[in-house]
C-alpha cells in the first residue's frame, strides 16, 4: 500500500523500521471480503490502486487549496458515480 501511495503522489520513499519492543506482528496481512461478499452480497467498485489514486488526490487538492476542498469532494465523488454509471 505504501508503495502505491509513494506511486500515487509521485515521489517519497519509506524504511520499515523493526522495533523488538513492540508487540510481534504478522508479517504478511491479508485482507479477505468473502465474508462480505457472502453474506452482504458487497462487492467492491474499485481496486486498490484506483483507491489510493482517489485518496492521493484528495490529498493533494487539500493541501493544494483547503478552501475548495468541499467542491473537490463533490466533483470526486460525482466523478466516481458517473463512472460506475457508465461503466
Amino acid at each position: 500500500m505504501v508503495k502505491l501511495a509513494i506511486n500515487a503522489w509521485g515521489n517519497g520513499n519509506f524504511e520499515v523500521v523493526q522495533n523488538p519492543d513492540q508487540p510481534h506482528e504478522a508479517g504478511l496481512l491479508k485482507l479477505d471480503i468473502t465474508k462480505a461478499e457472502t453474506e452482504l452480497d458487497w462487492h467492491p467498485r474499485t481496486n486498490a490502486t484506483q483507491a489510493v489514486q482517489l485518496t492521493i488526490d484528495w490529498y493533494k487538492a487539500y493541501f493544494n487549496d483547503k478552501q475548495t476542498i468541499d467542491a473537490f469532494t463533490e466533483r470526486q465523488i460525482m466523478a466516481f458515480f458517473n463512472q460506475q454509471e457508465n461503466g
